[in-house]
């Protein structure tokens, strides 16, 4: 089933004419600072602990 999908999104791509390369390049440039910014925001409030009390 997850097969077919990438299938899918691979021709699509291909139909839509955008090279794999700069899909790459401008997902990345959204999702690093996206997690970076969740990863953060989770640190200030204190979901995800610097340090561990044991």
């Amino acid at each position: 089933m997850l097969r077919r999908y990438s299938r899918i999104g691979i021709n699509l791509r291909i139909m839509a004419g955008i090279d794999f390369g700069d899909h790459q390049r401008v997902t990345l440039k959204w999702a690093v600072p996206v997690c970076l910014c969740i990863m953060f925001t989770a640190l200030l409030m204190g979901i995800f602990p610097l340090f561990s009390p044991l």
